[in-house]
């Protein structure tokens, strides 16, 4: 009997070790993530536009209402555990939209994720609280704002 447990509990280890890797290699494809933060009716929200690549280079479009008051164009360099963070989640779970269209004067988020292998993921989220992975993705890229050095772009 002893062994029959034992035996069982290896196997589910064994299992969930090789779920999370596949989920790992998964993540490890995506090229790109494009996250546009949409302007609200208050018109206090933060509005803007980051392209973040896989070999660590940012670019911001700063619009509006970003911490420092910065506006316009600039790049950044994304630490490789930032990167990790942030491509965290398994984004082929995600749906295509969340949160109530009817409610005008919420901001919304636009996600556009690159695979490897040509594969894109759109995701429209109304009220910026599709679900708790998201939240913490926008939240870590919030603190990007505070934490890297931009390099303002000229022209």
């Amino acid at each position: 009997m002893f062994r029959f447990i034992y035996f069982s509990f290896i196997f589910l280890l064994f299992a969930i070790v090789c779920n999370s890797q596949k989920k790992t290699n998964f993540n490890n494809s995506v090229e790109k993530i494009i996250v546009k933060k949409n302007d609200c009716m208050t018109g206090d929200c933060p509005t803007y536009t980051i392209i973040i690549h896989k070999n660590g280079k940012i670019e911001l479009n700063a619009r509006r209402n970003i911490p420092k008051n910065m506006s316009g164009n600039y790049t950044s360099t994304l630490g490789y555990l930032d990167w990790e963070v942030i491509t965290h989640m398994d984004f082929t779970t995600l749906k295509k939209t969340y949160g109530d269209i009817r409610y005008v004067d919420f901001p919304s988020t636009d996600l556009e994720i690159y695979f490897s292998k040509g594969k894109t993921k759109k995701v429209h989220d109304h009220d910026n609280n599709g679900n708790p992975e998201l939240i913490k993705l926008y939240e870590h890229i919030d603190l990007l704002f505070i934490k890297l050095r931009w390099k303002k772009v000229k022209g």
